[in-house]
């Protein structure tokens, strides 16, 4: 589906909020992270996190074109 993050699709979970654990899972790098801080802005550590993952799968990609290019 167009517009989704990182090829996700509808029914698969981004993000589940556990407020009770102060906890906030990203399915997407299988981490946890406090819900408090991210309310307060603390966003930093997830961005960096969801960026390197983006930029592997780039590399990823780019070096699966190669190897293609390479036959």
């Amino acid at each position: 589906m167009p517009g989704l993050p990182f090829g996700q699709t509808r029914s698969e979970k981004i993000r589940t909020y556990q407020t009770k654990e102060n906890r906030v899972s990203d399915h997407r790098i299988n981490q946890n992270f406090a819900l408090s801080a991210i309310l307060d802005g603390g966003l930093e550590e997830p961005i960096r996190m969801l960026s390197l993952m983006e930029e592997q799968e780039k590399l990823d990609e780019l070096q699966e074109a190669l190897a293609f290019s390479d036959e």
